[in-house]
């Protein structure tokens, strides 16, 4: 599954270093090995729960472009995109 999201969003600025098991954007749903995709609601922002999503062993984080430094500062591995609601169902 890896391969198959660099393929689709390019290399991860962070490279997870285990298998990617599934994805989810609801942190509240993360099991070891997902991908979590943060993404902005009118009601919640899933980049607030990033640390949750990690926390719960979630693999890599896919982030919205401008919230890259969430991955960078915190050495979470995974992809900034430009939007992640776009590239959800592509992934």
């Amino acid at each position: 599954m890896l391969n198959e999201l660099i393929r689709r969003l390019g290399a991860p600025l962070i490279p997870p270093s285990i298998e990617i098991a599934g994805v989810t954007h609801d942190s509240r749903n993360v099991k070891a090995g997902d991908v979590y995709i943060a993404v902005k609601g009118s009601q919640h922002d899933g980049h607030d729960y990033i640390h949750s999503a990690v926390k719960y062993g979630a693999a890599a984080v896919i982030v919205d472009q401008s919230r890259k430094t969430y991955l960078l500062e915190d050495g979470i591995p995974g992809w900034a995109v430009p939007n992640t609601r776009q590239v959800m169902g592509d992934v």
